[in-house]
Order: structure tokens, then sequence, then C-alpha cells
């Protein structure tokens, strides 16, 4: 007898829609001033945040221009250091932008 049971799997192009409207309508929330996250939250989930996607990002640059590692290409140690200045600059610009609001 043949088994035809197949787990069920979510196509790719389903989670981006996904993924980027729900980032659409955080953008908008954010635009519009109603997120209502505090700022000392909002402040330690982006410095979690920054452990975990600087580490990767880190790995990247390591592996990819040092040559440590999985075997990633000079090319993705570039990506890595973009991805950690993009990091800096989420957190840096929060920062700002929320210091001047409560001032």
């Amino acid at each position: 007898m043949v088994d035809f049971f197949r787990p069920r799997r979510w196509p790719a192009w389903a989670l981006v829609v996904l993924f980027v409207g729900y980032a659409a309508g955080k953008a908008v929330f954010a635009m519009q001033g109603r997120l209502g996250i505090p700022r000392t939250l909002m402040l330690l989930a982006l410095v979690g945040m920054s452990l975990a996607v600087g580490a990767g990002a880190a790995i990247m640059v390591v592996d990819g221009l040092i040559g440590l590692g999985v075997g990633w290409r000079w090319y993705h140690g570039i990506l890595g250091i973009l991805v950690l200045g993009l990091l800096v600059e989420a957190i840096r610009s929060y920062a700002v932008v929320t210091r001047r609001a409560r001032a």
C-alpha cells in the first residue's frame, strides 16, 4: 500500500507576503506614532536583536573575509559588514528620535 501522507508546507512566497505585510503595517503605525511600545522596552528589544543579528553578521564577516567556518565567499563578508552598519544605525536613530520626542 502506498502512503500519500505529506506534511503541510507553506510556500515561501506566502510567508514573504505575510511578513512584508506585517512589516508594512508596523511601518504605518510607526509613522503615525501609534506603536505604543515604551522606549525602555524597545531599546531592550533592539539590544537583544543586536546580539542575535550582530553575532550572525560577525560570523559572516569572519568566514567571508578570513575563511574560518562553512566556506562563505568574500561578498558574504561585505554583506555582514553592511548588516552590522544597518543594525547600529537602526538602534542609534531610534534612540535619537525618541529622545527628541520626550524632551
